[in-house]
């Protein structure tokens, strides 16, 4: 490997990618940058530096002293270097300097260091794997000797080339102020929505703005319309303008394509589709439970004989319930449907019987046939997950014939989640909607317009418009904003990702306490219960909060 250039060689390498990033945000009246290989190393070779993981979000391996193995933060170079580089002095030892320009120059001896040559980019690697200084003597036994990956130590000097510069910072970062961003329905059919939404983000960021902001930075707020902007426009500004992305609700994207679009950047509490998180992505934290553990609730409640309205036992089956489980097809509701499956072995008086979808077949056959399903069984309940039209078919089939006796006739309880249902079910008619129970992400006592988000929301002259979705926005903003203060002021965001992440029993005030770790990016798992009122005008508790059984 050639040897590291002379000082003003190293600085204009340094430079480079800042000098670049400008010509790219003002060529062409003001478009975006787009991310770059050089982007993407620098973003991998900074969570190498400061939290000792890799590229592929793994934790960076290495050993120590008598080969003690140690990995992830424990190595991180910020640990024993400083996040900014300068070296630092602690219990007798001196951590040199790690900046380009002192790497890349001799150095004479100082209090605690000895006297050496410049490195070259040969000798730093043969010191980062081998411990090994750059005239070939032994460096401190507490230097750890990495195994790093060809592609990780390029990185990792990728960012060393910057470290310490103006661009050594993610974007959306500056002196006195941290940009968050979001992409919401702000005009079309679902603008009401949107901006309800939008309020309740805005909300909790300007509530952190007047406790103080974060270490000495005021938190911006910027939302783009996901009715007007292309695509391609959004996950640029996005990803070069904003630390964050809060609460996005983009045109129904699922979760992976979502990060898809916006790599590195942390994605807290997504709406919509994306609110269903499709395997464990490094970047994505959401805020309500997933539709597995919401039905997981709703089995443990009616085996429980929480939900009242349920058929007595008969003579031949003193103990057991008969719960019927229709999910239409699609990932996230088979696996809600094995979750079922695997949640009613924990009550030996609960017998499941699951219908099963022929692959092929329109929307419309579907139904029908599951409807056809249910007519052949003799249920206390149905489980039915899908669009609102699922649960309308299966509520109107079931309800009570004109000619039958009211006071023999008893239909199954249906059994839904407030996520997929939402507040039409309140027009549906009064022998249809009093038989639904649905899982609901929020306590229900006190209401949200009571509580925090009311009085957040009215701090800036708006309003609980739409409940159930602004108190989820709240949730994901004030999480961000409470990641942002266990941060610190070197923000950047791998360390955002790391704060969140570290979070234990988070209260919002609308939603249940969050909770978050390295393997679990689903701050909750439990619902409520709820029930619309006899006068079909709001919802009302069945079952408190609560977690669901463990398998």
């Amino acid at each position: 490997m050639a040897p590291m250039p002379p000082r003003h060689t190293a600085l204009r390498r340094a430079l480079a990618p800042c000098v670049l990033g400008l010509l790219m945000l003002t060529i062409g009246g003001g478009a975006w940058a787009q991310p770059t290989d050089e982007d993407a190393a620098l973003r991998s070779g900074r969570a190498i530096f400061h939290d000792g993981i890799n590229r592929q979000g793994g934790d960076v391996l290495a050993s120590a002293g008598s080969n003690v193995d140690l990995q992830g933060t424990k190595v991180a170079c910020a640990r024993c270097h400083g996040s900014d580089g300068t070296g630092n002095r602690e219990g007798g030892l001196t951590a040199p300097a790690l900046l380009w320009t002192a790497l890349g120059q001799a150095r004479p001896a100082s209090p605690g260091l000895l006297p050496r040559s410049a490195y070259t980019e040969t000798t730093l690697l043969r010191a980062l794997r081998q411990g090994i200084d750059a005239d070939g003597r032994p460096l401190s036994s507490a230097m750890p000797r990495f195994t790093l990956a060809p592609r990780d130590e390029a990185d990792l000097l990728t960012y060393l080339r910057v470290l310490g510069s103006a661009a050594d910072r993610d974007p959306g970062i500056a002196d006195d102020e941290i940009v968050l961003g979001g992409v919401l329905p702000l005009s079309g059919p679902q603008a009401d929505a949107g901006r309800a939404a939008e309020a309740a983000i805005r909300a909790c960021i300007e509530q952190g703005n007047r406790s103080g902001g974060v270490f000495g930075r005021r938190i911006t707020w910027q939302a783009l319309d996901a009715a007007r902007l292309a695509p391609t426009e959004i996950a640029k500004h996005l990803q070069a303008r904003t630390l964050a992305v809060i609460a996005p609700w983009w045109n129904e994207l699922g979760s992976n394509e979502l990060a898809l679009r916006l790599p590195g950047v942390p994605v807290i509490g997504p709406l919509g589709a994306a609110a269903e998180l499709e395997g464990q992505n490094a970047m994505l934290f959401a805020v309500v439970p997933q539709l597995s553990d919401q039905v997981r609730v709703l089995i443990d409640a009616f085996a429980g004989g929480d939900l009242d309205a349920v058929k007595p036992p008969t003579a031949t089956t003193p103990r057991m319930r008969r719960l019927a489980v229709i999910t239409p097809p699609g990932p996230h509701h088979r696996s809600a449907q094995r979750a079922s499956q695997r949640q009613a072995l924990n009550h030996p008086e609960l017998e499941l019987v699951v219908w099963q979808p022929m692959l092929g077949r329109s929307e419309a056959t579907l139904k029908r046939d599951a409807v056809s399903w249910l007519a052949r069984q003799s249920v206390d309940a149905a489980l039915v997950l899908g669009s609102p039209d699922w649960m309308h078919a299966v509520a109107a089939a079931t309800d009570a014939p004109v000619s039958a006796p009211q006071d023999l006739w008893q239909a199954p309880l249906l059994l839904g989640t407030f996520s997929e249902l939402g507040r039409r079910v309140l027009d549906w008619p009064q022998s249809m909607r009093s038989r639904l129970r649905m899982s609901h992400a929020q306590p229900t006592s006190p209401p949200p317009d009571a509580g925090s988000l009311g009085r957040s929301l009215g701090d800036i002259g708006e309003q609980v418009t739409h409940p159930s979705l602004q108190g989820v926005a709240y949730a994901a903003s004030c999480l961000a904003v409470e990641g942002l203060r266990r941060t610190g002021r070197d923000v950047s965001r791998q360390r955002l990702r790391t704060a969140i992440e570290e979070i234990r029993d988070f209260r919002t005030g609308v939603l249940g306490p969050l909770s978050y770790s390295r393997s679990n990016h689903v701050g909750s798992q439990g619902s409520a219960i709820v029930r619309v009122t006899a006068d079909g005008r709001s919802l009302e508790p069945v079952r408190a909060w609560r977690t669901p059984e463990a398998w």
